[in-house]
């Protein structure tokens, strides 16, 4: 075993035995899923940091940096903006407002609020949370995976499987108190990676002058991803101007350009089965396609188009006009998602005392400055460290194990791990708590015991845990852009209901659930079908997440105004609202 591979193996047995020693807290509801209130003011900050930006940062921003180059940089102000957003306007209010409540998760939160005793808002933030966190927490899954083939050279499953067994059993364990220990100790572990990595690679290649003269350099590609799977070894492949020919399968995979100047991917081979049927000669390809030949299956996972040339330096990218403004409101938006995202709402909740999250909040925007930037930086360092490689999302984890001390480079990629784990394992327990306490202690049998909801919650963890698992076993996909998609639908949905509750107290129940339902469709509609009409309509390629959130802070509005709350209802949220002004 290396010296790199002890490293590693430290962190998990430290991780393992944080999440022992929380086992002994926590055993009622509460203590599980919120610590009893009683999280510190740096735990609270890092781990809620932490949480929210996950494999996305280390694996998804550094490798769209990577292709992007100078204007990837406009995913962070809006970040930041999500930052300040959550730690000056929801975590006070929130912190109080769900303490006087009871309330211990978020649909827990709007069903208290709203007095709703037909558990409508309750049942919705349930289904919201299940469709989109089990697909974020096997993107996350999904992460670790990368890192480990990128890191190890071992197959990209064995990596999913390790990083999330360890996850899955010490969540089960400590419950809300071994997450947010472990991820105060992933939180500083990624920010350390962040700083030093960037340094290290810029110093590699020369300093921040030579570094972007070089980058200006750097020719635009296109190249298409392919998943060779053979027995249990999945291994990537990247097909751009050279043909590539597999070995023994007689299978050739190109690339060909068309007249306007974009490109195609072609297999030939003198026999084979493509999506089932039986084919021979030359065929071209789609995203999603898989070939199978002799033991063998090919998988045609994406196409990257990485900028190239003085576009690569240019902070729009050359972009202009319509492009250009529906890139930087599309990722300015993505700090719209902040106040809707369950997994951070609940650290607020969490918190010792408002005093802890005025305390806090310096600590959280620090670290989220340095984190954001530092990925930034780093994919584009790695643009000219490393020029060639297969999939960008694998840029750290190569630049780590390429740069550093065997120790350092272990450091680093636990690094990366901390940043999945840190996501993953708190999206879990906001699972599990909405199917125990919120639909089995609050619709199914409010008579259960802490006891039977105790091992209920434990094995929703399993379960769940061991499904996204599986997703992120046969599903190798884009971090970045999967992990956006679900943090719009949960943004959208929960964010507008969110900030209008806790400032505004003719916000009614209709309004809440209005929001939340068109908040969620509208993310899903726009993904998949007005996006792109809208993009060939006006050449702006816009974030579902901006229109979907308007669409939910005006149907919360709208529908407030409409049905506004009954006056028993009205008083006591007066009595909320009021309590925090």
């Amino acid at each position: 075993m290396t010296l790199m591979s002890i490293v590693f193996v430290l962190y998990f047995v430290l991780v393992m035995v944080v999440g022992v020693i929380a086992s002994r807290y926590g055993r009622s509801m509460e203590g599980y899923f919120l610590a009893d209130r009683r999280l510190g003011a740096w735990v609270t900050a890092i781990s809620s940091t932490a949480s929210s930006e996950s494999g996305w940062l280390v694996i998804g921003l550094v490798g769209e940096a990577y292709m992007w180059g100078a204007k990837a940089v406009w995913t962070v102000p809006g970040c930041l903006l999500g930052f300040v957003t959550n730690w000056y306007l929801v975590a006070p209010r929130l912190r109080s407002q769900s303490g006087a409540l009871g309330a211990i998760t978020v649909p827990d939160f709007f069903a208290e609020r709203f007095r709703d005793k037909a558990q409508l808002l309750r049942s919705v933030g349930i289904l919201i949370i299940l469709l989109s966190l089990l697909g974020y927490v096997a993107a996350q899954f999904t992460a670790t995976g990368k890192a480990f083939q990128g890191a190890f050279g071992i197959s990209y499953q064995g990596g999913v499987l390790l990083g999330a067994v360890i996850t899955i059993l010490y969540t089960i364990l400590g419950g809300f108190r071994a997450v947010s220990w472990t991820d105060l100790v992933q939180g500083l572990l990624m920010v350390f990676g962040l700083v030093v990595l960037p340094i290290v690679t810029i110093s590699h290649v020369g300093g921040v002058g030579p570094l972007y003269n070089r980058l200006a350099d750097m020719p635009a590609r296109t190249e298409g991803v392919f998943n060779v799977t053979r027995g249990a070894r999945l291994e990537q492949i990247g097909v751009e101007e050279t043909p590539v020919t597999l070995p023994g399968e007689g299978l050739i995979l190109s690339r060909a350009e068309n007249e306007d100047g974009t490109y195609r991917f072609l297999v030939e081979g003198p026999a084979y089965v493509l999506n089932g049927a039986s084919i021979a000669g030359t065929r071209e390809l789609a995203v999603g396609d898989r070939i199978r030949v002799a033991g063998t299956e090919v998988a045609f996972e994406k196409t990257y188009d990485m900028v190239g040339g003085k576009n690569l330096v240019d902070t729009l990218g050359g972009a202009a006009g319509a492009a250009m403004l529906g890139w930087v409101i599309g990722l300015f938006g993505i700090g719209l998602g902040y106040p809707g995202q369950p997994h951070i709402l609940v650290r607020f909740m969490a918190a010792r005392s408002r005093r802890t999250i005025h305390r806090a909040r310096l600590i959280a925007l620090a670290w989220g400055a340095l984190v954001l930037y530092g990925a930034v930086l780093l994919g584009n360092a790695a643009r000219v460290a490393v020029p060639s490689i297969v999939d960008p999302e694998q840029a750290y984890p190569i630049l780590a194990t390429q740069l550093l001390p065997s120790v350092l480079a272990g450091i680093m990629l636990a690094a990366i791990v901390s940043a999945m784990m840190s996501t993953a394992d708190s999206q879990l327990l906001v699972i599990a708590s909405a199917v125990s306490r919120d639909f089995i202690q609050k619709i199914l049998s409010p008579r259960a015991s802490e006891r039977v909801l105790g091992i209920i919650t434990r094995l929703t963890v399993l379960v769940l845990g061991l499904i996204a698992l599986l997703v992120a076993l046969v599903n190798v996909r884009a971090v970045f852009w999967f992990v956006l998609f679900a943090w719009s639908g949960l943004g959208s949905a929960f964010g507008p209901p969110m900030l209008l509750s806790l400032t505004w107290k003719r916000t009614s129940r209709a309004g809440a659930l209005a929001g939340m339902l068109s908040g969620f469709v509208v993310t899903v509609v726009w993904k998949l079908k007005l996006k792109a009409v809208v993009a060939a309509a006006t050449g702006m390629s816009l974030y579902e997440l901006v229109p979907a959130f308007t669409v939910s802070l005006l149907m919360t509005w709208i529908f407030s105004l409409l049905i506004p709350p009954d006056p028993e209802t009205e008083r006591h949220a007066e009595t909320l609202v009021s309590a925090d002004d």
